[in-house]
């Protein structure tokens, strides 16, 4: 195995944030990250992260394929956008940058349909 000590491949989070830009429903994963958080857009807030046990791209997969969700990251990520005010999730290693996201009202929306 040639991993770089002290890193775990197989570790993953969603972090959730509040972003107020008037656009945020329709901007990519990628423009989101850019313009909103590396871009250190003044009206975002980091609201909460979720770790998990697999890769990012086994996490970001099973977000793409909603019925894979198991009922309580669903619940989490809901309590997120309603209780937390998130409005947009990204799906990323631990560190790293995103590899998706997801604006949350709609894919609670489509989550739910």
């Amino acid at each position: 195995m040639n991993e770089k000590i002290g890193t775990d491949n197989a570790k993953s989070v969603i972090v959730f944030y509040a972003i107020e830009h008037k656009n945020i429903e329709d901007l990519s994963y990628e423009d989101a990250w850019k313009i909103c958080v590396a871009g250190n857009f003044d009206e975002i807030s980091c609201r909460n992260i979720f770790s998990f046990d697999m890769t990012a791209d086994n996490l970001g997969n099973m977000l793409r394929n909603p019925n894979q969700l198991d009922k309580a990251t669903l619940k989490g990520i809901e309590e997120e956008y309603l209780i937390g005010d998130a409005n947009f999730m990204f799906v990323k290693p631990e560190v790293g940058e995103p590899i998706d996201g997801f604006f949350i009202k709609a894919y609670i929306a489509q989550a739910n349909s």
